[in-house]
């Protein structure tokens, strides 16, 4: 019993981490999506 909670806590705890590291990735990409898109804008207003 005990060691079932453990391997699941561990199991939760790796899927928290993926799931964390996952939502970084799309919070960088749309980050840098953004900028991409900002920097296109000021480009198209200065010429």
């Amino acid at each position: 019993m005990y060691f079932r909670l453990e391997f699941g806590l561990i199991c939760w705890g790796s899927i928290a981490s993926v799931s964390e590291i996952v939502f970084f990735y799309i919070f960088l990409d749309s980050i840098r999506l953004f900028l991409c898109v900002h920097i296109v804008q000021i480009t198209r207003m200065t010429k």
